[in-house]
């Protein structure tokens, strides 16, 4: 107890001198003396102490620490439209605009005077790259109900294009919010409470000590007036009470939300999405009208599709009753529609058809609802990846098992890589077949998979039993990252790490997950002591510790021949990290000090 009392009365003097530092540079910060020595003087320490304490406390050098703060103050001035950039820069403490911007965007990724007008988060630079066919009639309906109402649940099956629709509702009316709109994808998370994190890291809105991410969502939220999409929230429904806390305290904010199934709240406006219309069979339709037949937009859709692989294709009274029996046994899904289209380049419409007659029984997994429509969607998918090599279908399986979307280097290590052909070529392919799609994101390129895609990726995957080995060459790439990035997170490369290790924070949230499942202490307490230090930084203390604690407990669920010398030393750090973190923050501090004597 002597250890503990200790601690906390370390706590409480640390919390004490960086309220106290806090005001001192709230004091100066107009008045441009912001350097080492000014501060250090005020708080009536040497400028050695000053250095050691900050950094100790923070894990920041001073100067860091001050022009963090700096720059909050110009994200809240920016964010309250308080003038121009150079009237912010100089409120900011900062005597120097060029500089000011420079600082700025290697921080926040953007530049000052783009900072305020931004519409879109880092979530959605995954683009589209065709055309929006087949929903105007919804899109219309939908602006008009949001407008009038402040959260509208888009409810439908997989592949009925709710995300494609919400993404234009939201970029279409980003412009009649004063603060914008902005998306939320849930694809990479199962965890409820990680919902708020997600939410304020899409949104980029700072973290501040000591106060909770939904404390802090409210607080950003309640004045602005704004738009939200969040998608595919039937991975987190239990989080529903999020939604109904951000719609209760902040007045002027709307949401749009895609779920499979409706969130029972009380001012939930649904909207049920159904698949796009299609003609009846061919002996039911007038075949001589094609101007009419192509006005369906399963019709529609499906042609424009088919041009992207051959500009030739159109609707021809020849085709016309196979254009009409393909659409039809498709249900008019767009994702099957779209997956379908592609085959159009190996194979003729009859040929494709005479597969869709001849049918497949697949994917009888509890994850994925079963009826007709989705069979139709899930033959779709299954033609498409029996297009591949059986190498491309490997590698497919494997790039489905990454939680968000990935870059080139974790595409290329998972490569099958005995074959020898250059990976890029089968990435192509896969892009060809639309069952992955790229997009670019600060200058570097990146692949994303849509969720039900990756769920068809990831059963055939466990079907091959790899799933565990493949997790294991994830995770070993992950940790490498992060003990990469630890290392340089204290020095001049800090802001490239921390922007780069934001991008892969889904993945290292889903990987944390897979190790916790399959049981990976070795890999799980590797990871998490890696991370620990990005955490701290980013005011991720809360989800840190409970990363912490739960491969704590897996840890301690181990028999002791299994206990290795080097496991052990992993569950120490991971221990000793878990009981410096909650002291320090005052999380918990009893059980802090408790982590601190085991470790």
């Amino acid at each position: 107890m002597s250890s503990a009392l200790h601690s906390k009365q370390r706590s409480s003097r640390d919390s004490l001198f960086i309220k106290k530092l806090n005001k001192v540079v709230e004091e100066y910060i107009t008045e441009g003396d912001l350097s080492v020595e000014n501060i250090s003087r005020e708080l009536g320490i040497s400028t050695s102490t000053f250095y050691r304490k900050v950094k100790s406390i923070t894990g920041y050098s001073p100067v860091e620490y001050i022009r963090n703060l700096q720059l909050q103050k110009a994200v809240d001035l920016l964010s309250k439209n308080y003038g121009n950039v150079s009237e912010v820069a100089y409120e900011s403490g900062f005597n120097n605009l060029s500089y000011f911007s420079k600082c700025f965007r290697e921080k926040f990724g953007v530049n000052p005077a783009r900072y305020s007008k931004l519409r879109i988060s880092r979530s959605d630079s995954f683009g589209y790259h065709t055309s929006f066919i087949g929903r105007e009639e919804e899109l219309l309906e939908i602006k008009t109900l949001i407008t009038k109402n402040r959260l509208v649940s888009l409810i439908g099956p997989a592949g009925t294009g709710k995300t494609r629709l919400g993404t234009v509702t939201m970029k279409d009316l980003g412009d009649t919010f004063r603060d914008g709109s902005f998306a939320v994808y849930l694809t990479s998370i199962n965890d409820p409470e990680l919902v708020p994190s997600v939410i304020q890291q899409s949104l980029r809105i700072p973290l501040h000590p000591n106060k909770s991410v939904m404390k802090t969502l409210v607080d950003y939220l309640a004045s602005k007036e704004l738009l939200l999409l969040i998608d595919n929230f039937e991975h987190v429904i239990e989080a529903r009470s999020v939604i109904e806390e951000l719609l209760a305290k902040c007045n002027h904010l709307r949401i749009i939300l895609t779920s499979r199934t409706t969130l029972k709240l009380k001012q939930e406006i649904q909207y049920l999405l159904q698949p796009l219309s299609t003609p009846a069979p061919v002996k039911e339709v007038n075949l001589e009208n094609l101007d009419r037949i192509k006005s369906y937009p399963a019709i529609h859709l499906f042609i424009d599709r088919a041009k992207n692989y051959n500009s030739e294709f159109d609707l021809t009274k020849g085709n016309i009753s196979t254009i009409i029996d393909i659409c039809y046994k498709l249900d008019g899904l767009p994702l099957a529609l779209e997956l379908a289209a592609t085959q159009l380049r190996l194979i003729a419409p009859k040929d494709l058809l005479n597969r869709l007659d001849y049918g497949l029984s697949i994917l009888k997994s509890g994850q994925l609802e079963r009826s007709k429509r989705h069979d139709s969607l899930l033959n779709a998918i299954e033609w498409s990846y029996d297009l591949l090599s059986n190498e491309e279908q490997i590698y497919f399986q494997r790039l489905s098992l990454i939680p968000d979307s990935f870059g080139l280097h974790i595409a290329e290590s998972l490569w099958v890589k005995d074959i020898g052909t250059n990976f890029i070529v089968h990435i192509q392919s896969l892009i060809d077949n639309n069952l992955i799609q790229s997009f670019e994101e600060d200058g570097e390129i990146r692949f994303k998979i849509l969720e039900t895609l990756k769920l068809f990726g990831r059963k055939k995957l466990r079907e091959s039993e790899k799933e565990h080995q493949i997790v294991k060459v994830l995770a070993e790439y992950y940790v490498k990252l992060a003990r990469k990035a630890e290392v340089r997170l204290n020095g001049p490369e800090q802001n490239e790490w921390i922007n780069h290790l934001n991008r892969e924070r889904d993945n290292f949230r889903g990987i944390m997950a897979y190790l916790l499942e399959h049981r990976e202490v070795r890999f799980g307490l590797q990871l998490a002591n890696a991370l620990w230090r990005y955490w701290n930084m980013q005011n991720m203390i809360k989800e840190g510790i409970s990363w912490l604690q739960k491969v704590i407990r897996l840890a301690d669920r181990l028999k002791s021949h299994e206990l290795t010398s080097e496991l052990y030393e992993l569950k120490g750090n991971a221990l000793s990290v878990l009981g410096i973190t909650q002291v320090i923050h005052s999380e918990n501090i009893e059980e802090g000090a408790a982590c601190l004597l085991q470790s």
